[in-house]
């Protein structure tokens, strides 16, 4: 929750960097605004730091699908070991 921005609207770079690999979310999010600015054309918003009106800008949305297809295979990965080391077969002491 820290990385995805929800406790901490206004992380530093280095954790800003790491929340863009490391956090779903975020690329669900940009994968979703870059079909949505695609479809509908530029988006207007207001950049917070500056007032300033400018057109919202999206990662393309097929790198997106890649690391959340990614981090689907990594988080499948690791529950399928994690399920292999608890139901190995426990030899008995004779």
């Amino acid at each position: 929750m820290l990385l995805a921005g929800v406790l901490v609207p206004k992380l530093p770079d280095f954790a800003a960097q790491l929340a863009k690999v490391a956090v779903s979310g975020y690329w669900l999010t940009e994968a979703m605004k870059s079909v949505v600015i695609a479809a509908s054309g530029p988006i207007r918003t207001i950049d917070p730091r500056t007032g300033v009106l400018m057109n919202m800008t999206a990662e393309p949305a097929s790198r997106g699908v890649i690391i959340v297809v990614a981090h689907t295979l990594a988080f499948l990965l690791i529950a399928y070991s994690v399920m292999l080391l608890r139901h190995q077969p426990r030899k008995r002491g004779t």
